[in-house]
């Protein structure tokens, strides 16, 4: 059994993390331009950051997971009650 990833599944990879990063960055303009962080956005960047997080864990990109994840944490922050006023 080798532990080489095949092309396919990096491709998959490579298009999962582009449309969590579109959602996200999306997001993040949206509070740029004065928009309410609002539970629902919140929640939805931390589940992107962690589905990144997770498929970038299964393809070896460490640092990608790495990153995904210190933006989980900071999503989770935020999405306390008091850290939304």
């Amino acid at each position: 059994m080798s532990s080489e990833i095949d092309a396919e599944t990096l491709e998959l990879a490579r298009e999962e993390a582009s449309d969590c990063l579109q959602r996200i960055e999306r997001h993040l303009l949206a509070l740029e331009s004065g928009a309410e962080a609002s539970e629902d956005a919140l929640e939805e960047m931390f589940r992107d950051a962690h589905s990144i997080k997770g498929t970038a864990g299964m393809v070896g990109w460490s640092t990608a997971a790495s990153i995904a994840h210190r933006s989980e944490e900071h999503t989770s922050e935020l999405q306390s009650p008091c850290n939304l006023v």
